[in-house]
């Protein structure tokens, strides 16, 4: 129950397990989604997308903007500033 409202709250979850791949030789990044409920492949179109992330380290909050080049929807993701140091260390290469 949502204490504020006295609603029952209804959940939805998508978990997508994301694997990452480059290619040693042409430098490619191969990226293929795997419904982790079902463990069937995820169809994605072909799109663009912008990551833009701002760190303000006075309010130790990380925001990232994700933009759909195509169509220019937005979403925002807040987080703690863990989000910078996870970002970098398991999806930036050196």
């Amino acid at each position: 129950m949502d204490a504020e409202r006295g609603t029952a709250m209804s959940e939805e979850t998508l978990s997508v397990l994301m694997q990452c791949r480059v290619d040693a030789v042409t430098r490619v990044l191969h990226i293929q989604m795997v419904n982790v409920d079902t463990g069937e492949v995820v169809s994605c179109s072909d799109s663009s997308f912008l990551l833009r992330v701002t760190v303000d380290t006075q309010l130790a909050t990380v925001r990232c903007l994700v933009r759909h080049i195509g169509s220019g929807d937005e979403a925002h993701v807040q987080s703690g500033l863990n989000m910078l140091g996870f970002m970098q260390a398991h999806l930036l290469m050196d």
